[in-house]
């Protein structure tokens, strides 16, 4: 009994043996697998490439906004009270949107008055119609003379001609109490309701949406040179500089007007941008993402070498169509690194790729 117990656990022995030895061996496999999956798996992050010689022109930075080059001023027709005023004010409005109603009791008592005027015109003419019927049937039976029976019908024609008159001034006096919006552009409002108002007063502006220019602000040292030029904002035209003003900010920022418009702009709408004032430059470039910056700011390439990546500090230029331009750091026959620089640097790759300051 004791000889069958002591082999029971003499197998027991050898089979945790070979089990641990079999997990082992499975294991170191298995982390040598992962290694080569992962380095395979970041060397195929990273590409290089020689660097490219490209056009570089000097450009500077402008600011500045459309502006409507038109201007309808809305004066009122008459003396009123503003009973509406609209609620777009320094919002876009459309040819013929309601943009202020005059009324009160003046406006009021001349509607009245014509009215008035107008009902009792009407009944004088019932009247002098009758008086001309009964005089053309005289003169026909010779009771009256001819001159007669004129004189009445010119009583009726003035009469006739009289309220004509003043339900047209009605109409045009109720037509000039809405104030409608001349164009389409961007509504501007100096009067508001509740507000007395004069004749001849203005109550607001329309600037039109579509006769616009830029007005913009630009430092530069030859200011005559901008003429001409185009405006270019998120690699995009916007127009071609037609005036350059002959005064500056209080900043010293020299003013300038542009037109020829490519692009549908709005008024009163922020506009910034780049203009290109200097001559063709041939330098050497990389793809913006081969440019790397340490945490000072300072921009860095990395190149490939017989040694392994090796980061190199570089002197930055002009950007253009996704290419930096690099003033020194870098030769036309290094291999730079144009995918996977951020990697290299920043995700200890380092350590598998060798990568050196």
């Amino acid at each position: 009994m004791k000889k069958n117990l002591e082999a029971v656990i003499l197998i027991g022995l050898i089979v945790v043996v070979i089990s641990a030895t079999v997990w082992n061996s499975l294991r170191i496999k298995f982390r040598e697998n992962n290694t080569h999956t992962a380095s395979y798996s970041a060397a195929h992050l990273i590409s290089t490439a020689k660097p490219k010689y490209m056009n570089f022109i000097k450009k500077v930075k402008w600011f500045g906004k459309a502006e409507a080059k038109e201007r309808i001023s809305l004066i009122s027709p008459m003396e009123g009270e503003v009973i509406f005023a609209s609620q777009k004010n320094g919002g876009m409005v459309k040819k013929g949107d309601i943009l202020f109603k005059l009324g009160g009791s003046l406006v009021n008592n001349k509607i009245k008055s014509l009215n008035s005027r107008i009902k009792n015109l009407k009944k004088q003419i019932e009247i002098e119609r009758k008086i001309v019927k009964l005089q053309r049937l005289s003169f026909q039976k010779r009771l009256i003379k001819k001159s007669e029976m004129l004189s009445a019908l010119e009583k009726l024609l003035s009469l006739e001609s009289a309220i004509d008159s003043d339900i047209h001034q009605l109409d045009v006096l109720k037509a000039s109490l809405i104030i409608k919006s001349p164009i389409n552009g961007l509504f501007k409002e100096t009067a508001y309701q509740g507000q007395f108002i004069n004749k001849g007063e203005s109550l607001g502006s329309v600037l039109s949406a579509t006769h616009l220019r830029i007005v913009g602000y630009v430092f530069v040292n030859n200011p005559s040179r901008l003429l001409n030029k185009e405006l270019i904002s998120n690699n995009k035209p916007l127009g071609k500089i037609t005036k350059v003003l002959p005064i500056k900010t209080q900043s010293g920022a020299v003013i300038f007007w542009a037109e020829k418009l490519y692009e549908r702009l709005s008024v009163g709408e922020v506009l910034e941008g780049n203009i290109e004032v200097g001559k063709k430059v041939r330098r050497i470039a990389v793809p913006e993402e081969s440019v790397v910056y340490n945490e000072s700011g300072a921009p860095f390439v990395v190149i490939k070498t017989k040694k392994g990546y090796k980061k190199i500090k570089v002197k930055t230029g002009k950007v253009s169509k996704g290419w930096v331009e690099i003033v020194s750091g870098v030769k036309p026959d290094n291999e730079v690194v144009v995918k996977g620089s951020y990697e290299l640097l920043y995700k200890n790759f380092s350590k598998t790729f060798k990568a050196s300051d």
